[in-house]
């Protein structure tokens, strides 16, 4: 990219002409679709396929004109009220802070209100690598983009490939057959919009997304707890449903269930855990945590902050240390 920027001046016209011969002809070029894939290890002394991040790169004026479209479809989605309220993932002015502040704000309320609160979080299993071409651009086309555009995302995502290079040894391309560009401009976006519809399935519960997080939670009394887990379950099957329709998979094994609520007002009525209905996700019974990490913050089921705090002490404690005996040389 750096040379890019130093012969800019001279080959801009060329690169003009370039976009706009993309964009007029619904055509996208094929060697920028073409990616390298590195691996970088997670951890000292990697072992398995598991301890390396795979790392995407692609080309520069791939990323360029990408940007250009992105712009467009956001502008259009803006002004369209296209996407979701509650997607944090992606959108200028959202983050993480964001979601979380909504859900612990509106799970506080609950507390105030002598209420419990069944939250649950949920994990796909690579979610962004197994978005299926078709059901996108089917997406795509029901919010409304012209049939250019459509073509124009069609030429996009087929035909891509990636390839493999470790220590300086590199594999034979691969055609990548499904999912969303890994390290592109677009990917996300993409990924946002083939996931905006799942909210709707929802009937009872709240619901916030973070990329590919979700967590929906509903309020209760303590005396209608069985009433709520019933709910719950009931848009979980829902959930199911919709995921096995678009080819998504649910990651039961991370998948958090967690009843919140002040401890004084779970034990004055009596509140058993252990005892408690258990939520399902696809045939499979989930047990509930007491403390979770939650898109980075480690909540409990009082939703007090000591785990957190004390978690963040002894990393400050760490960091102090390694600079103490960093100080010695």
């Amino acid at each position: 990219i750096n040379m890019v920027k130093l012969i800019l001046s001279v080959i801009l016209p060329a690169i003009t002409y370039l976009f706009n011969f993309s964009l007029r002809n619904s055509c996208f070029p094929t060697l920028w679709k073409s990616s390298l894939v590195v691996p970088l290890p997670k951890k000292t002394g990697p072992t398995t396929l598991g301890d390396y991040r795979p790392i995407s790169l692609l080309c520069c004026l791939s990323k360029a004109l990408e940007r250009i479209v992105h712009n467009q479809i956001i502008n259009y989605f803006h002004e369209n009220n296209v996407l979701i309220s509650f997607q944090s993932g992606f959108r200028t002015g959202h983050s993480t802070t964001t979601a979380l502040l909504r859900v612990t704000d509106d799970i506080r309320a609950a507390m105030d209100s002598r209420k419990l609160t069944l939250l649950t979080l949920f994990d796909f299993s690579k979610a962004f690598d197994c978005i299926n071409h078709r059901l996108l651009l089917a997406k795509l086309r029901n919010y409304g983009l012209s049939e250019s555009a459509h073509q124009w995302f069609q030429s996009y995502l087929e035909y891509r490939t990636q390839h493999v290079v470790y220590e300086n040894v590199q594999s034979q391309p691969k055609v990548v057959l499904s999912g969303v560009p890994q390290g592109s401009v677009l990917g996300p976006l993409l990924f946002s919009i083939f996931i905006n519809d799942l909210p709707k399935v929802l009937k009872f519960t709240n619901y916030h997304l973070y990329a590919d997080d979700l967590q929906i939670y509903l309020h209760f009394p303590l005396t209608n707890l069985e009433t709520a887990v019933e709910e719950i379950n009931t848009d979980i099957a829902d959930i199911v449903k919709w995921t096995h329709a678009n080819g998504l998979r649910i990651n039961c094994s991370k998948t958090q269930p967690m009843i919140i609520g002040y401890t004084k007002l779970k034990t004055k009525q009596g509140f058993d855990l252990d005892n408690a209905p258990k939520v399902n996700v696809d045939g499979t019974t989930i047990p509930y945590r007491t403390i979770t990490k939650n898109l980075g913050l480690t909540i409990n089921d009082t939703l007090t902050w000591t785990d957190q705090t004390l978690l963040t002490c002894n990393r400050v404690f760490a960091a102090m240390h390694s600079l103490k005996r960093s100080s010695l040389y």
